[in-house]
C-alpha cells in the first residue's frame, strides 16, 4: 500500500505536460505549419495503475471479532460429528459446499463480500519525502508553461499589454530554470524547446505591441541560433516588421532569405512569400519588378490575389494591352465553388436545414467566394476607365463582356452599375439614368440598387416626384433596404413632411443599425423639428461610430448652441477647428459663440483669423469694424469699413462709416471730402446731407451749410411718409431679421452674422465726464451730441455693429407730420431772441410768417370746411334773392343775429377757460422740470461736499452718471418719441444700462431713483448728510408724479368735447347771419373769424400735453453740463478755497505775532525809560 500511495501523490501534477498548445499556435503563425515540432512537454508520463483490493485477497466481508469470523468454542467438530453422504432424510441436501464464497448464514453477520473484517487495521500513510532536484526543475518548467498559456490567452482576447507582461515573466522564469539546472548539475537535461517557445512568444508579443526593435532582436536571436535549424523561416516575420516600418528594401531582403530557407517542396509557402515581395515592390514604386514577380506567381500557381496585384501593376505602368491580359488571366483562375450538399435534408426538417446551411464551414466557404468576387470586381473598376482607347464607356463594356464570358454574370451587372457611377462623376446624368433604368427588369437585388441610385440622382436634381417614385420601387423590391428607406425619407423631408421622414429614417436604422446616413439625417430632421435632445443623441452616436467626421462635430456644436450650452458648443467646434484649422466658417462661428460668452478677446482672435483666411466675408468685416469702433480705435476700424465699401459698392452705409471714422479722429477736411464724394454718388441720401450740414457748421462754412440744408429739406419732402428715414434705413426695414450661419464645415465661403449687442463704452471702463471748452459752446452741446449719436444710430450697421441697437424701434409708432411740428415748438430763448421777441416789428413779422405757422396748419382743415360752407350759403342766398319764388318763406325772412350774439359770449368763456386750463398744465410741467434742474444741481453739490474721496471716487462718479441719467429717463418716459437707449448710450456702461432695459414694462424712473438711493446708502455718510440727500430725492419722486398726472390725466373730456361741438355749430350758423351784412365778402369774413376762434382752441389742445413742446432736451443738457462742470471745477475750487484760507490764516498769524511783538517792544521801552 505504501508504494501505491506514493505513485498517487506523484501523479497529482501529471496533467500539465499533456501538450504545448501555445507553441503550436505561435509556430503556426510564424511558419504556417509546424505540426511536426514537439517538446519534452508534449510527451505524457507513464502512470502506474492503482490496484484495488478485490476478492482474490481472501478478505471476507465480516469484521474482526464478530461471530462470523470466530471459530466455534463449545463444539469442536470431529469425525463423529460429520454427517454421512447418505442421509436418512431423503429430502436432506448433500454435505458438499454449495454456498457462495464469502457467504455466511450467521443470523447477525454483516455483508462483507471481500472479507475485509478479517484483515488487520490499515498501516499509517508514509510521510512524503522532499522533491528531488529533477522534480523541482520540472515544477518550475510547468510554471513557465502556464505563463505561456496565459500570454496566449491574453493575446487572443486582445489584451496585448498583458500578453507581453506574461511573456516577459515566462522569459524570467525560464532563465531561473536554467540557473537551477546549472546549480544542481543537470545541464544536460535543459529543455531547449521550452526556451525556443519562450523567445518566440516574446518576439511575437513585442511585434503585437509595435515594439519593433525588441521584436527584431528576439527573432534575430532565434534565426542565428544553430540549435534551431528551422528558425530561418522566421525571417518572414522579420520582413513583415520591416514592411510595417516602411523599410521595404530590408523587408524584401528578409523575404528572399526566407524563400531560400523554405524547402522547394513547400511550394505554397514560397509563393506566398513571393507575393509579399511583389507587394513590397509596389509600395516602393518599382512596378516593373512587381509585374515580373506576380507573373511568375501566376505561371507557377495562379490565384486571385496574385492576379489582382498583377492587374494593379499593369495599371500603374499604363500598358493597356497588358491590362487586358492581366484581367483575362485573373478571370482564367479556377473559380471557387462551394460543394452542394450530397444528401439533402427533408423539407420538413427546417431547423436541421438552417443549422447545416449556416454552419461554420459554409460561412467560411461563402467568405472565400466573396473575397474572390471582390478581387475581380475591384480589378474591373480599376482598369475599365483606362484600358480602352475609345474611352471609359468602351472599357466598362469590354470588362462586362469578359466577365459574362467568364461566367461572372453577377459581376458584369456590378460593372454596369459602376459605369453609371462613372457617368455621374462626369455629370452625364442622362446616360446614368439610362443605364440604371436597364436594371428595372433584372433580379431583385440589382433592381433595388439601381432604383436606390436613381432615387438619389433625382433627389440631387430636386425632382422629388421621381425621387420618391424610385424610392418606393426600391422599398417595394426590398422592404429592408436601409438605403432605399433613407432615399424615401429624403424625398419626404424635401417636400416638408418631416414627421414621415423621421419615421422612415427610424425604420432604416431598425433595418441596419449602423446606417450612418439614416442616423445623420434623423438628427437633422429632429433638429428642424425642435427636438434638440434627440438630435444630440443621434449625433453623439455618430461621433462614436465616426470620431473624426467633421460634419458630425459641427452638428453637435450647433445643437449645443441651440440648447443654450455655449461652452459645450465651443468645445466641439474647437475640436472641429483642429480637424479643419483653416475653415473660415468654423472660425467665425467660434467668434460668435465667444461673443455670447462675453469673451471679447477670444472672439476678436477667431474673427481676425477668419478674416485672414477668408477676407471677403462681409459679416466678419462688420463685426471687426464695430469692435474697433466700440473701443474707439477708429484708425483700425476704417480699413474694415473701406473693404466692406469695396465689396458692397451700392451700400452707402459703409462709406458713411468711413467718413464718420475720419471725423472721429479729427480729420475734418478728409471727412468733408468723403461726404462730398458720397453725396456725388448718392445725391438723395438724407443721412449724407445731414452729416454734410453738421460738418460744414463745425468748420464754419455757412454757404455750404445753406446749400446742403436746402438739399436735405428737398430730399425729406420727397419721402413724406418717413421724413427722418434714410435709404439704408428703409433697406434695413425691408430686409428680414439677422442672417444665420448656413455654411457647412470645411466650406470655402461661409455666411455668418452675429447678433451680439455691445456698447461704445467698455464694461470695465467707466465713462468720464468732459469739461466744455468754453461757455460759448454750451448752447450747441446737445446739438453736437445728437450729431454723434445719429452718426452711428441711423446707419444700417446690423445687430453686431450698432453700439446699442435700439430694441424699441420696432415697437415705436411712426410720428405724423403734425407730431413732428410739435417738436419744432421746443424753443429756448437767449438774449438776442428776447430782444427780437419784444421788437415792434413783431406784428408784421408774425403776419408774414402766418403761412408757416404750425397753428395755422393745424386748423387748416376746419377753416377750409367753414369756407366751403360759407360759399354754399352765399350761392344759396344769391339764388334766393334772384328768384324769390323759389323759397318764399326764405326770401321774406333773414337769419336772426340775436341767437348769434347771445351765444358768442358763452363761446368766449368756454374758449378762455379751455385755454387757461391748458396753460396751467403747461406751467405745472415747466415748474416741475425747473425744480428738477435745481434739485439735481443741489444734490450733486451736496454729494461733492459730503461723499468721501472727492470727485475721483468711484461712488461719486457713479452717482453723477445716474443723476445725469434720471432727467433723460424721465424725458423718454413722458414722450412718445423717446428712445432710452439712444439717450443713455455712452453715459451708462452696458451692465448698468441693462438694468433699465431688462423688461419693456419696467418703470424706469423708479428704478433710476432706487439706484441713486442705493449709491447714497452705500457711501459712508452720517445720518444728517444722508437725510439731506434723501430730501432731494423726494423731489425726484414728486416730479415723476406730477409728470405722470399731467400725461395720463387730460382736461375732462366732456368739457373739451362740448367746447369743440359748440364752436363747430356756432361757426356753421355764422354764415347765415353774416350774409345780410356782407353778402359775398361774407366768405372771407367768415373764414377769418373761423381761423381766429379755431386757433384759440388749437392752442389749448397743443399746450394741454406740454411735454411734446417743452424744451426738455435743453433742460437735460443743462443738468448734464452743470454736473460736468461741478466734477471738473470742484477740485480747483477746493484747492483755491483751501489756499485762500491758508493765506488768510497765515496773515492773521502774522498780524497777531506783529501785535505781540509791538506790545513787547512797548513794555521794554517803558522799562528803559524808568
Amino acid at each position: 500500500m505504501v508504494s501505491t500511495m506514493d505513485r498517487i501523490e506523484e501523479d497529482l501534477y501529471s496533467g500539465y505536460n499533456a501538450g504545448d498548445a501555445l507553441e503550436g499556435a505561435l509556430a503556426g503563425q510564424a511558419f504556417g505549419d509546424t505540426s511536426e515540432t514537439s517538446t519534452s512537454y508534449s510527451r505524457s508520463s507513464t502512470r502506474t495503475p492503482v490496484t484495488v483490493p478485490g476478492t482474490a485477497m481472501g478478505m471476507g466481508p465480516g469484521r474482526m471479532g464478530t461471530p462470523a469470523m470466530r471459530m466455534g468454542t463449545s463444539i469442536i467438530p470431529g469425525t463423529a460429528m460429520r454427517m454421512g453422504t447418505a442421509s436418512v432424510d431423503p429430502e436432506a441436501r448433500p454435505m458438499t459446499s454449495n454456498k457462495g464464497a464469502g457467504y455466511s448464514s450467521a443470523p447477525k453477520g454483516r455483508f462483507d463480500p471481500l472479507n475485509q473484517a478479517s484483515r488487520s487495521p490499515a498501516q499509517p500513510l508514509a510521510k512524503k519525502t522532499e522533491l528531488s532536484p529533477e522534480e523541482q526543475c520540472k515544477a518550475a518548467e510547468r510554471k513557465v508553461h502556464v505563463l505561456l498559456e496565459e500570454s496566449a490567452e491574453a493575446y487572443v482576447k486582445g489584451d496585448n499589454t498583458a500578453a507581453l507582461e506574461r511573456a516577459k515573466e515566462a522569459g524570467k522564469r525560464d532563465q531561473q530554470v536554467r540557473k537551477l539546472r546549472e546549480q544542481v548539475g543537470l545541464m544536460e537535461q535543459i529543455n531547449a524547446e521550452l526556451t525556443f517557445a519562450v523567445v518566440l512568444n516574446m518576439a511575437h508579443m513585442y511585434h503585437a505591441n509595435q515594439l519593433y526593435t525588441e521584436a527584431l532582436n528576439a527573432y534575430t536571436m532565434l534565426v542565428k541560433n544553430k540549435a534551431y535549424p528551422q528558425a530561418g523561416r522566421f525571417r518572414v516575420n522579420m520582413g513583415n516588421i520591416y514592411f510595417e516600418q516602411r523599410k521595404f528594401p530590408a523587408a524584401i531582403k528578409m523575404y528572399r532569405m526566407a524563400v531560400d530557407q523554405v524547402a522547394t517542396t513547400s511550394r505554397s509557402a514560397r509563393l506566398k512569400i513571393m507575393r509579399n515581395i511583389g507587394i513590397a515592390f509596389v509600395r516602393m514604386g518599382q512596378y516593373q519588378d512587381a509585374l515580373q514577380t506576380f507573373e511568375s506567381i501566376m505561371e507557377a500557381q495562379p490565384d486571385h490575389h496574385a492576379g489582382f496585384n498583377l492587374a494593379v501593376s499593369t495599371f500603374a505602368l499604363g500598358d493597356k494591352e497588358k491590362m487586358k491580359q492581366a484581367f483575362l488571366q485573373l478571370l482564367q483562375v479556377p473559380p471557387f465553388e462551394s460543394e452542394e450538399d450530397e444528401h439533402p435534408l427533408p423539407v420538413d426538417d427546417e431547423a436541421a436545414e438552417h443549422d447545416v446551411v449556416n454552419d461554420d464551414l459554409k460561412r467560411e466557404l461563402r467568405s472565400r467566394q466573396n473575397d474572390i468576387h471582390r478581387c475581380i470586381l475591384n480589378a474591373a473598376r480599376l482598369l475599365a476607365p483606362v484600358l480602352h482607347r475609345d474611352g471609359f464607356v468602351a472599357g466598362y463594356d469590354w470588362c462586362a463582356e469578359a466577365l459574362t464570358a467568364g461566367g461572372y454574370e453577377t459581376l458584369a451587372n456590378e460593372v454596369a452599375l459602376a459605369k453609371a457611377g462613372a457617368f455621374l462623376e462626369g455629370q452625364n446624368f442622362d446616360e446614368a439614368v439610362a443605364v440604371l433604368k436597364e436594371f428595372e427588369k433584372k433580379e431583385h437585388r440589382l433592381k433595388t440598387r439601381a432604383a436606390t441610385n436613381l432615387s438619389f440622382l433625382y433627389f440631387l436634381e430636386e425632382d422629388l416626384a421621381n425621387a420618391e417614385r424610385y424610392a418606393d420601387l426600391a422599398v417595394k423590391t426590398d422592404r429592408y433596404s436601409a438605403q432605399a428607406l433613407v432615399n424615401k425619407g429624403n424625398a419626404a423631408a424635401g417636400r416638408g413632411d418631416l414627421d414621415t421622414a423621421k419615421s422612415l429614417y427610424t425604420e432604416a436604422i431598425a433595418a441596419e443599425a449602423d446606417c450612418v446616413e439614416a442616423i445623420y439625417n434623423l438628427g437633422i430632421v429632429q433638429r428642424r423639428l425642435g427636438v434638440h435632445d434627440d438630435a444630440l443623441r443621434c449625433f453623439k452616436k455618430l461621433s462614436i461610430m465616426m470620431p473624426s467626421n467633421v460634419e458630425v462635430m459641427y452638428q453637435i456644436g450647433n445643437v449645443y448652441e441651440l440648447l443654450g450650452d455655449f461652452k459645450q458648443a465651443v468645445e466641439w467646434l474647437e475640436r472641429l477647428h483642429t480637424k479643419v484649422p483653416h475653415d473660415p466658417g468654423v472660425l467665425a462661428r467660434l467668434g460668435q459663440l465667444h461673443v455670447k460668452l462675453d469673451e471679447e478677446g477670444e472672439a476678436l482672435r477667431y474673427y481676425s483669423e477668419a478674416h485672414r483666411v477668408f477676407p471677403v466675408n462681409i459679416d466678419v468685416i462688420s463685426w471687426l469694424g464695430a469692435f474697433h469702433v466700440k473701443n474707439e480705435v477708429y484708425e483700425k476700424a476704417m480699413p474694415y469699413f473701406a473693404l466692406a465699401a469695396q465689396l458692397q459698392p451700392t451700400q452707402v452705409k459703409w462709406q458713411l462709416m468711413v467718413a464718420s471714422c475720419l471725423r472721429r479722429i479729427g480729420a475734418y477736411p478728409q471727412a468733408l471730402q468723403k461726404y462730398k464724394d458720397i453725396h456725388a454718388s448718392h445725391p438723395n441720401n438724407i443721412e449724407c446731407l445731414r452729416y454734410l450740414v453738421h460738418i460744414c457748421t463745425d468748420l464754419g462754412l455757412p454757404a455750404e451749410v445753406q446749400e446742403y440744408a436746402v438739399k436735405m429739406r428737398k430730399a425729406e419732402r420727397q419721402q413724406p411718409s418717413q421724413p427722418q428715414a434714410s435709404v439704408s434705413t428703409q433697406q434695413q426695414q425691408q430686409q428680414p431679421g439677422g442672417s444665420t450661419f448656413v455654411a457647412r464645415p470645411a466650406s470655402g465661403a461661409p455666411s455668418f452674422s452675429g447678433n451680439g449687442r455691445d456698447s461704445h463704452t467698455p464694461a470695465d471702463d467707466e465713462p468720464a465726464f468732459q469739461m466744455p471748452a468754453s461757455t460759448a459752446k454750451k448752447a450747441v452741446v446737445r446739438h453736437n451730441k445728437d450729431r454723434d449719436d445719429d452718426e452711428w444710430g441711423n446707419e444700417e450697421l446690423g445687430d453686431d455693429l450698432l453700439p446699442l441697437a435700439s430694441e424699441l424701434d420696432a415697437s415705436r409708432p411712426l410720428l405724423t407730420e403734425r407730431e413732428l411740428d410739435r417738436q419744432r415748438m421746443r424753443t429756448v430763448f437767449d438774449f438776442e431772441q428776447w430782444s427780437e421777441h419784444r421788437s415792434p416789428e413783431r406784428y408784421m413779422r408774425h403776419l408774414i410768417d402766418l403761412p408757416k405757422s404750425r397753428i395755422a396748419k393745424g386748423v387748416m382743415q376746419p377753416v377750409a370746411w367753414v369756407l366751403f360752407l360759407s360759399t354754399g350759403v352765399a350761392v344759396l342766398e344769391s339764388y334766393i334773392d334772384a328768384h324769390p319764388q323759389f323759397l318764399p318763406w326764405a326770401a321774406s325772412s333773414a337769419a336772426s343775429t340775436d341767437a348769434f350774439n347771445l351765444t358768442a359770449f358763452a363761446l368766449s368763456l368756454l374758449l378762455a377757460f379751455r385755454l387757461d386750463a391748458s396753460y396751467n398744465r403747461w406751467l405745472q410741467a415747466r415748474a416741475a422740470w425747473g425744480g428738477l434742474v435745481y434739485n439735481c444741481r443741489d444734490l450733486m453739490r451736496q454729494a461733492l461736499v459730503d461723499m468721501p474721496g472727492g470727485p475721483e471716487s468711484a461712488a461719486l462718479r457713479m452717482l453723477a452718471r445716474w443723476v445725469t441719467a434720471f432727467p433723460k429717463v424721465l424725458m423718454c418716459h413722458v414722450r412718445e418719441d423717446g428712445d432710452l437707449q439712444e439717450e443713455l448710450q455712452g453715459l451708462l456702461p452696458v451692465e448698468e444700462l441693462g438694468l433699465l432695459l431688462g423688461r419693456p414694462d419696467m418703470h424706469c424712473p423708479t428704478v433710476t431713483i432706487a439706484v441713486i438711493t442705493d449709491i447714497i446708502a452705500a457711501a459712508n455718510l452720517d445720518q444728517d448728510q444722508r437725510m439731506l440727500l434723501d430730501a432731494k430725492l423726494s423731489y425726484f419722486h414728486e416730479t415723476v408724479g406730477i409728470c405722470e398726472r399731467i400725461i395720463k390725466t387730460p382736461i375732462p373730456r366732456s368739457y373739451t368735447r362740448h367746447t369743440s361741438r359748440f364752436l363747430v355749430l356756432w361757426l356753421a350758423y355764422m354764415p347765415f347771419t353774416l350774409w345780410k351784412s356782407y353778402h359775398w365778402s361774407m366768405i372771407a369774413v367768415g373764414g377769418s373769424i373761423a381761423f381766429l376762434l379755431l386757433a384759440i382752441e388749437e392752442i389749448g389742445v397743443q399746450i394741454e400735453e406740454p411735454f411734446g413742446i417743452l424744451p426738455l432736451e435743453n433742460l437735460v443738457d443743462t443738468i448734464e453740463m452743470n454736473i460736468q462742470e461741478m466734477l471738473h471745477i470742484q477740485p480747483a475750487v477746493s484747492a483755491m478755497v483751501a489756499s485762500r484760507l491758508a493765506q488768510q490764516a497765515q496773515r492773521g498769524q502774522q498780524r497777531t505775532a506783529g501785535a505781540a511783538q509791538r506790545a513787547a517792544n512797548g513794555v521794554d521801552q517803558a522799562a528803559v525809560s524808568d
